[in-house]
């Protein structure tokens, strides 16, 4: 029986450092893009009007990629490229984007953590995953992300639906 709290409690402690872990990285996002935003404002006067802005983080480099290159080409700043959900959760907190593509595997935070932290630093941006699973998907839009979109969707079309959808 002391043989299993101990490891119960181990298994608490790993749990709760890897979660300090995943809120420290958050934060040292939400700083670095700060930082980097107003070392490019410098003195000059903060722009009221900005532009739509997106969000891409990803496992798969050429989908970031891509879907960076649709949002671009359809008017919208992308503040962030990754494949590191804790990253995508600080910057989403820091630069308060439009709209968010998802996949459905990210690095460090699994996908339904960072649809609800997004959603709760950032309520207003419209998010959408990718992912080959329906039904991890489905649960995905329970945890609050607004469309999802199945394997074999090109980022065009997942860039061009998530902007008609605003």
């Amino acid at each position: 029986m002391d043989g299993e709290l101990a490891r119960g409690s181990r298994e608490r402690d790993r749990d709760h450092r890897q979660r300090e872990e995943v809120v420290l990285r958050q934060l040292e996002a939400a700083v670095e893009r700060t930082r980097v935003r107003m070392a490019e404002a410098g003195d000059a006067p903060m722009d009221l009007e900005v532009p739509a802005r997106a969000l891409v983080a990803h496992s798969r480099r050429w989908v970031v990629d891509r879907a960076a290159e649709c949002f671009e080409a359809l008017g919208f700043e992308v503040v962030g490229r990754t494949d590191n959900g804790a990253d995508a959760v600080g910057i989403a907190a820091a630069e308060q984007p439009d709209v968010a593509l998802l996949g459905d595997t990210l690095v460090m935070e699994r996908c339904e953590e960072v649809v609800w932290d997004i959603r709760a630093v950032s309520p207003a941006t419209l998010i959408g995953v990718h992912g080959s699973d329906p039904l991890h998907l489905a649960e995905l839009l329970d945890q609050g992300a607004d469309l999802m979109f199945a394997a074999g969707v090109p980022p065009e079309t997942m860039a061009q639906d998530l902007v008609g959808a605003l």
